[in-house]
């Protein structure tokens, strides 16, 4: 996935339906440096929206970390800082790493125990 391009329709949608929420519930953050990453939060969840300009669309982590650690539950989601993100769900915690070649990578997944799983700020 190459991420040079600036992102085309809006993350919000996406973001709606990843994060289960009204699109007037949800807020979009933009980072300038970056316009194919758009981090959406919105009733009490957050979630982190990639565009890929080869598809037109936009993918979710949050999606992509319930696939990867196998769990359908609530994950929370935490951004690290500008190209590193945190999500931890179903007694696993996992580290994304955004490249502009290949998009978001897990860099790290590890077992916690459920009483030292971070959850997200209701």
């Amino acid at each position: 996935m190459m991420l040079q391009c600036a992102a085309g329709p809006s993350a919000k949608p996406k973001a709606a339906s990843t994060l289960n929420c009204g699109q007037n519930q949800i807020s979009i953050e933009e980072d300038p440096a970056n316009v194919n990453m758009q981090v959406a939060k919105g009733c009490s969840k957050t979630d982190v929206m990639i565009f890929d300009a080869r598809q037109n669309g936009w993918s979710s982590l949050r999606e992509r970390a319930a696939f990867d650690l196998s769990c359908s539950s609530d994950l929370a989601v935490m951004v690290m800082d500008r190209r590193t993100f945190g999500v931890a769900g179903c007694n696993k915690k996992a580290t994304y790493v955004l490249s502009s070649s290949a998009g978001l990578v897990m860099n790290v997944v590890q077992d916690v125990p459920a009483a030292s799983a971070p959850s997200e700020a209701k």
